[in-house]
């Protein structure tokens, strides 16, 4: 029962040690950058990153070079027909999902359009009488208003239908969208998605928004556009930080040029929600993206309609966009209070119905929850019993709901081998959308969970800590540390397959142990047997180990480094992680 652990005594992650190095990897490393710090080169052997080649490649920050090399099914058709109704003056439709990556997406290319003055609007879905993806309500609405070409955003792979009446009724689809497909495709004008199967691009690693990034650019090269890309940039960051897909390749270029925007020069919409979002100062991060600016534009979707998430980040003055956040923050307000309700009742019918968390999913289900928080809900669920788990309200018989995921079970295939059950699903391998009949409830639950043990075994499993490098604090707290510190930020931004580095150190000894917050410790360390300077440390959510530390107990560390700015004053913190007592 993973919440029960006895915290005293054990450790909250199954730690996965580094596995063992080659020395020659190092060594080359070291030999081609004579300046690169031993550490650092570890690192990076550790990230699999042990050629200049595969170097040249992670550390450029380039968007032109690695958008410019990305090969996708349809971009070049898509981008000739939106320029054909563009110079025709055909009305255009923007359809876009109502999550940051739909919103987002629906924004860069309204921003996009509007800059060369055609005839567009944009529709998104309401999330609790459409539903995710193209609906019927959408399509009659492009019908019966003329529109000339239907350009969905984030969503549309799976709409085979519905795309056939867009067509068939003379309106052209342009599908841009990154989830899986289904075994048949719409029918459409063209689709960019590189999840197709003839898609001849490499990475598949793009977001929604990413995919109409691609196509923006497309359109603006054919035109031989002056184009200012950091408003584009910006957003198209922010989706690919909402959306949990892997921070590398193009999608790292697109964060760390779109973080350099948000820092220096944010649109009036994104520094109204970072000011809200309680925002001081400094470089803004990816956790800054994930935990300030996107919970507010999704609050919008969740609490009222996505569409004023769309007219924040396409306010053109800060008044507006002021005016607007406030609307949005006492959005977000609300949602918090709803989802706290929410998962406190989500976490007692756990409990009930398995005590001691000996399956392998969570799937939960009530009337009464609010569709636009199941989502969340089902995140907090997973913090709880870190396994696959799924959330569903219902609603005039139907129950509809949302899925995550641990980094070891695919979503999207699971939900494939239960499609008997289902009246519809999509998405990817960490998060999905489902829809069910509620009579079919029990026999979806059980299939899900057979699914679950076969891959995962039975029972629940703490989440796993990935350990970067085991170290002394004086490998790298020494004369060479801003050395150190410089190079370590050159690995940012951090996100899935592009993790902080964890590290590890033994034998250490805590002094000037408080309780912060009730919860947090925060403390001064150093090695029993090492260099005698204390190092700083906050330790979120470990106020239960004070007695041990206070006690002056050994115990093995795994942090993060971090520095904090203070009135212009920078100092070393290390944050931790998880602890091994001795």
């Amino acid at each position: 029962m993973i919440e029960n652990l006895d915290l005293k005594s054990s450790s909250r992650y199954r730690w996965n040690r580094p596995e063992e190095m080659n020395n020659l990897d190092i060594s080359n490393l070291m030999e081609a950058y004579p300046k690169l710090h031993h550490v650092i080169a570890k690192v990076l052997v550790t990230k699999k990153l042990n050629s200049q080649e595969s170097l040249r490649s992670y550390f450029s920050s380039s968007i032109e070079e690695h958008l410019g090399k990305m090969q996708l099914r349809d971009l070049d058709k898509s981008a000739e027909r939106l320029i054909q109704a563009v110079s025709s003056r055909e009305k255009i439709r923007l359809y876009g999902d109502y999550d940051v990556d739909g919103t987002a997406s629906v924004a860069m290319m309204s921003l996009f359009l509007e800059s060369l003055n055609v005839d567009f609007d944009f529709y998104i879905p309401d999330r609790y009488s459409e539903g995710y993806g193209i609906s019927d309500k959408g399509v009659e609405s492009a019908i019966s208003e003329g529109v000339g070409l239907f350009v969905s955003l984030d969503c549309g792979i799976r709409a085979v239908d519905r795309v056939n009446k867009l067509m068939q009724n003379g309106i052209d689809v342009i599908i841009c969208d990154h989830h899986e497909p289904g075994t048949e495709l719409p029918p459409a004008y063209a689709i960019v998605n590189h999840k197709q199967r003839d898609c001849e691009n490499e990475s598949k690693i793009l977001c929604g928004c990413g995919v109409a990034l691609m196509l923006l650019l497309k359109v603006a090269e054919l035109m031989d556009l002056d184009l200012e890309p950091e408003p584009f940039i910006e957003l198209a960051a922010i989706a690919t930080c909402a959306d949990i897909v892997p921070i590398k390749a193009e999608n790292r270029a697109i964060v760390a040029a779109g973080l350099e925007v948000i820092s220096n020069n944010p649109s009036v919409g994104i520094r109204a929600l970072l000011k809200n979002g309680g925002f001081k100062q400094g470089p803004v991060r990816v956790s800054d993206v994930v935990f300030k600016i996107a919970p507010r534009i999704n609050a919008a979707g969740r609490m009222h309609h996505a569409s004023l998430g769309v007219k924040l980040l396409t306010a053109s003055n800060e008044k507006e966009a002021e005016e607007i956040a406030e609307r949005i923050e006492k959005l977000n307000i609300a949602r918090k209070e709803r989802d706290a309700l929410i998962t406190t009742e989500a976490r007692e019918m756990l409990y009930e119905e398995d005590p001691e968390l000996e399956n392998t999913t969570t799937i939960l289900a009530k009337d009464n929850w609010h569709k636009g928080l199941v989502g969340i809900v089902a995140s907090r669920m997973m913090e709880i019993a870190y396994r696959p788990t799924i959330i569903l309200t219902e609603v005039d018989g139907l129950l509809t709901g949302s899925a995550r995921s641990t980094s070891s079970f695919d979503l999207h295939e699971a939900l494939s081998s239960c499609s008997e059950h289902l009246l519809k699903f999509g998405g990817h391998a960490a998060a999905a959308g489902l829809t069910l009949e509620a009579k079919n409830y029990q026999l979806f639950k059980h299939s899900f969970e057979s699914y679950a043990q076969k891959v995962l075994g039975k029972g629940s499993k703490p989440p796993e800590l990935n350990i970067s490098l085991e170290v002394n604090f004086d490998d790298w707290h020494n004369q060479e540390y801003q050395n150190f510190f410089a190079q370590l930020n050159r690995l940012r931004p951090y996100g899935p397959e592009n993790r902080q580095p964890v590290f590890s150190t033994p034998k250490c000894i805590a002094h000037k142990v408080n309780i912060v917050g009730s919860e947090h410790l925060k403390f001064s360390i150093a090695q029993a047997d090492g260099n005698k300077r204390d190092l700083p440390v906050i330790a979120f959510g470990f106020a239960q180990h004070y007695d041990q530390m206070a006690s002056g107990r050994e115990f093995e560390m795994a942090y993060t480094i971090e520095e904090n700015t203070w009135k212009e004053k920078r100092s070393i913190q290390l944050v931790a992680k998880d602890f091994k007592f001795t």
